[in-house]
């Protein structure tokens, strides 16, 4: 008992001694474990990234013809409307043809009179040519003869300019549709009296319509003929190029405008707003990154590259953005697998622990899908 008595003391000192080289290992552990930053990991990939500008506009038709009255006559029949669809050729009103018919009949007759009088002129100058053959008649009859003939063969040829006049007025109290499409306006009624040159109905071409855009002239340089835009408007969305650029800015405010032509699939009305998606540059098949991925240190910008646990900073030079992503230009390759969630959070070396897709969404308080 005495001897269990002196030996007390030695083995406590030993229990101590293993409690505390046990804390001091399971501490060193613990702290091994916290050094590892968690972080998420994505691959650099090559992709097409563009870089786009929002620019507003309106719809216009693609034509307008303003149809006007070519000869002077009285509204007889009106046979179209506001909102009427028309075809090329179509008949859309009549003016009083009396007067037209009349003054052709008179042309026509006077055409008649006259070739009966060449004829006999012809009969005559043919005559008096035998006659000075023989010396039975003055020199001055024969030149008579052949200035009468032609006299009338000119009055001949006046008269069938005036035939031509006259049947080109009476073809034109017949009011056709130059194009497809539909009536916009009527600017007359029956019996209305129109004179040359009145504007007797507007007609569009809904089928075929142009977007008028306007674009900021600081933007003017980035804009070509052919460059590509997509035009939305209530949800429908339609694909079309530049095929105009106004060469002067707009007083007001101080825009370039752009002209895209487009067919109307989306059955869009011209007049109405649109807005479109202009494609400024485009770098196809360049690396990439989540723009998260890129963090701002004093070298400029870096990207961490994951090898084996350890995260080594890659400065690199940017270029454009799309969409979330992008643009490396140099600095990095395609592959390479680059921390995503915790960039921020690391310097060049550090220990890293790649957390899963599941470990993540947890994390996010989401399940993994």
């Amino acid at each position: 008992m005495r001897h269990f008595t002196s030996l007390l003391p030695a083995l406590l000192l030993f229990i101590s001694i293993n409690l505390s080289a046990t804390e001091e290992s399971s501490a060193i552990s613990e702290k091994e474990s916290t050094d590892l930053l968690s972080v998420t990991v994505v691959t650099a990939n090559r992709a097409t990234l563009r870089t786009t500008t929002t620019i507003r506009g309106e719809i216009e038709s693609g034509q307008t013809p303003q149809v006007a009255a070519k000869i002077a006559g009285e509204v007889e029949s009106l046979l179209v409307d506001e909102g009427a669809i028309v075809k090329t050729g179509d008949l859309l009103a009549t003016l009083d043809s009396e007067p037209f018919a009349i003054a052709l009949s008179k042309v026509e007759a006077d055409i008649d009179r006259l070739a009966v009088v060449l004829k006999n002129q012809q009969r005559n100058l043919e005559r008096v040519r035998q006659q000075k053959a023989q010396d039975l008649t003055a020199e001055d009859k024969l030149d008579d003869a052949e200035t009468a003939v032609k006299l009338t063969r000119a009055e001949l040829v006046s008269a069938a300019v005036r035939q031509r006049e006259a049947r080109y007025q009476l073809t034109h109290t017949r009011i056709l549709s130059p194009i497809n499409g539909r009536v916009q306006q009527r600017m007359i009624s029956l019996g209305d009296f129109v004179t040359v040159g009145k504007p007797l109905l507007q007609l569009i071409d809904d089928a075929l319509l142009r977007a008028r855009l306007y674009l900021p002239a600081s933007l003017q340089n980035s804009v070509k003929i052919g460059s590509e835009l997509r035009l939305q408007q209530a949800g429908d969305q339609v694909t079309a190029r530049v095929t105009h650029i106004r060469p002067m800015l707009q007083n007001q405010t101080r825009s370039l405008q752009l002209i895209a032509s487009l067919s109307n699939q989306a059955a869009w009305r011209a007049g109405s707003a649109v807005t479109a998606t202009l494609l400024l540059t485009e770098h196809p098949e360049v690396v990439t990154v989540p723009l998260q991925t890129v963090v701002l240190r004093p070298v400029g910008p870096v990207v961490y590259e994951v090898k084996e646990g350890v995260a080594y900073a890659r400065p690199v030079v940017t270029g454009i953005r799309d969409q979330g992503l992008v643009e490396i230009i140099s600095g990095l390759d395609a592959g390479a697998v680059v921390v995503d969630e915790g960039a921020s959070f690391l310097s060049d070396r550090s220990r890293v622990e790649i957390r899963t897709t599941e470990e993540r969404s947890a994390v996010n308080g989401s399940p993994a899908l």
